[in-house]
């Protein structure tokens, strides 16, 4: 079994046990330092083999600032990053998304359900995919919900029905204020 920390955990695994800290392992990847001996080398070590801020010095002392939060997806803790999810989600997230390109560039015209199927993706994770732009729009039969109605869309949030209607809707509610209150204020024109 490989050993859970990478070189820069240990850099700083080791740098935290020669200052007496005790250290909270989370998960594979990621663990606490906790202790009440601070000192500059150990802020600067830190640091540098960690990352992202893990200290921040205020009025002359450091003081530890742990970025961590709840994975949305699995619920475990891990330290913030641009993701906004655990390592082991993260990894799980781009396999599926090199699974579900690798079946797009062998079957280009796969809709959104069999390629689900084909490639044991969840429906949500490729409507999330198709959202953010990490399919290219050559492949004409992957779609999504409307969020108003469900119809199949393939860009924007609402399909052309449903804008239109809120379109219809919004001109009719400034119609009605403009008349309603037309010697309060003018709604735009």
């Amino acid at each position: 079994m490989p050993h859970p920390f990478d070189r820069a955990h240990l850099r700083a695994f080791f740098c935290a046990r020669k200052l007496n800290f005790s250290i909270v392992l989370l998960s594979r990847n990621s663990f606490l330092f906790v202790g009440i001996r601070f000192s500059p080398l150990f802020a600067t070590c830190a640091y540098s083999k960690m990352g992202v801020g893990l200290f921040t010095h205020s009025q002359g002392k450091i003081r530890m600032n742990l970025k961590v939060d709840n994975c949305p997806n699995c619920g475990s803790i891990y330290q913030k990053n641009f993701r906004n999810m655990c390592g082991a989600c993260s990894m799980k997230m781009d396999r599926d998304l090199g699974n579900c390109i690798d079946h797009l560039w062998r079957f280009p015209n796969v809709t959104t359900d069999e390629l689900s199927l084909a490639t044991q993706t969840s429906v949500t994770s490729i409507h999330k995919f198709i959202k953010e732009g990490k399919f290219s729009k050559s492949y004409g039969r992957l779609t999504y919900p409307c969020e108003c109605c469900g119809e199949p869309i393939r860009n924007n949030r609402l399909c052309v029905d449903c804008s239109h209607t809120f379109k219809d809707t919004a001109k009719q509610l400034q119609a009605t204020l403009a008349r309603t209150h037309a010697n309060v204020y003018n709604i735009h024109k």
